[in-house]
C-alpha cells in the first residue's frame, strides 16, 4: 500500500482573531524596539511594516500571523494550497474529476497502479501485492519415484535422509 499523508486541511481557517494577534504582539514587544522585535520573531518584515500594522494602516498578513505564532511557540497555520504545490513539477499533469467544487487535491508522485477512494477522506484501496508462496514443493519424476519404491523408501523417508546428509 502507498503511504498517504495529510499535508493540509482548512488552511484558510484561523482560531485566533485580530485582537488575539494584537495581544501576542504586545506580549512579545513589551518594552523593546520594533527592530529588536523583528529580530526576536525572525521577521521577514521591516520595523516600518510592523509599525504600520501596529497603527492600523496595514492589514495583518498570513506571514505576519505565522511569525507572531512562532514568537509564542504556537502551532503554525496549515500550509496553503499554493505552499503545498510549490515543489510540484511545473509539467505535472493536472486532472479534474467531475464538475463540483474541488474538495480534494491529491499530489501523487507514484508511477504505476494506484486505486483511491474519496469518501470524506482519501484512502488507498489498491489490492495488496500478491504474497510469494514460500513453501517448498518437492517434485519427483516417475523414474525417481520408481527407484524410491524399489529401494523400499517412502518420499518422507527420502526427505529425512536428504536432511541428514546436509
Amino acid at each position: 500500500m502507498t503511504t498517504i499523508t495529510r499535508v493540509s486541511k482548512d488552511a484558510s481557517q484561523d482560531n485566533l482573531t485580530e485582537s488575539d494577534y494584537r495581544d501576542i504582539f504586545a506580549e512579545l514587544r513589551d518594552g523593546i524596539s520594533l527592530a529588536k522585535f523583528c529580530v526576536l520573531v525572525v521577521s521577514s518584515f521591516s520595523p516600518a511594516t510592523w509599525n504600520k500594522w501596529e497603527l492600523g494602516r496595514l492589514p495583518l498578513t498570513r506571514t505576519m500571523r505565522q511569525e507572531l505564532r512562532r514568537g509564542v511557540s504556537m502551532v503554525a497555520l496549515p500550509p496553503t494550497l499554493a505552499e503545498c504545490v510549490a515543489n510540484v513539477d511545473p509539467d505535472a499533469e493536472v486532472v479534474r474529476v467531475g464538475e463540483e467544487p474541488v474538495k480534494f487535491v491529491i499530489l501523487a508522485g507514484a508511477v504505476g497502479r494506484l486505486n483511491l477512494s474519496l469518501n470524506g477522506s482519501v484512502a488507498d484501496v489498491s489490492p495488496p501485492a500478491p504474497r510469494q508462496d514460500r513453501r517448498h514443493r518437492l517434485t519427483v519424476s516417475n523414474a525417481n519415484f520408481e527407484w524410491l519404491c524399489s529401494a523400499g523408501l517412502s518420499a518422507d523417508e527420502a526427505i529425512e535422509r536428504m536432511k541428514e546428509n546436509q
